[in-house]
């Protein structure tokens, strides 16, 4: 395993024994960054845990525990993560190939701490519908405050983690960790990111199917 790691994404798995193999594979695929996969098998009862010990790259990470919720998933999987980038995904995201490499192409352009993406609504026969956001100052870069009074002024919070990309020294320096519980904590999670530096939302208009 290299020292020097890109991306670290984290995905919790509860019962995603259909998704989660299909989403593994697709991100092992991508081999022109250093990425590791860390998912957490959250007291699973279907056959989750063998798919993913099916699995032989060293790249795969794999954390057993007891039913908690994904917050405590993420918890753990953000104590033991190395990389430079912090990408969370759910275990029945589906992705673009490649879309790690373009993600961190755009944060490291962007000098910010935190990039926030758009993503595509699809139907049940997964065609494209619409974006999951439309009111978004995409292209600029904005200090946390001045997010966040946007967001008020046109009535969109954009807090879907599978969205965000976040540099793990924001993370560290600030000890941010999620609420753990069932109920959503997304939404804290986000808002937990904007006091605490002046300059670091970048915001892009580049798609992936969730």
């Amino acid at each position: 395993m290299k020292n020097n790691i890109d991306i670290s994404v984290i995905i919790p798995a509860f019962k995603a024994a259909d998704s989660i193999g299909i989403l593994v594979h697709t991100l092992l695929g991508e081999t022109t960054l250093s990425t590791e996969i860390i998912v957490v098998n959250d007291g699973s009862t279907d056959e989750t845990w063998t798919v993913l010990s099916a699995i032989s790259d060293e790249r795969l990470i794999l954390i057993r525990q007891e039913n908690q919720g994904v917050y405590a998933a993420r918890n753990a999987a953000l104590a033991i993560h190395r990389g430079e980038w912090v990408v969370f995904l759910e275990a029945d995201d589906r992705i673009a190939a490649n879309f790690l490499q373009e993600w961190l192409r755009t944060a490291s352009e962007a000098q910010a701490d935190v990039v926030l993406f758009n993503a595509q609504h699809t139907d049940r026969a997964e065609h494209l519908r619409h974006p999951v956001h439309r009111r978004q100052p995409y292209g600029h870069t904005l200090t946390g405050q001045q997010w966040v009074r946007h967001c008020v002024s046109k009535r969109e919070w954009p807090h879907y983690l599978w969205l965000q990309i976040i540099r793990s020294a924001y993370i560290r320096e600030h000890d941010l960790r999620f609420q753990e519980g069932k109920s959503h904590k997304d939404i804290f999670w986000t808002k937990s990111l904007l006091p605490h530096t002046a300059d670091f939302i970048s915001l892009t208009e580049r798609i992936f199917c969730g």
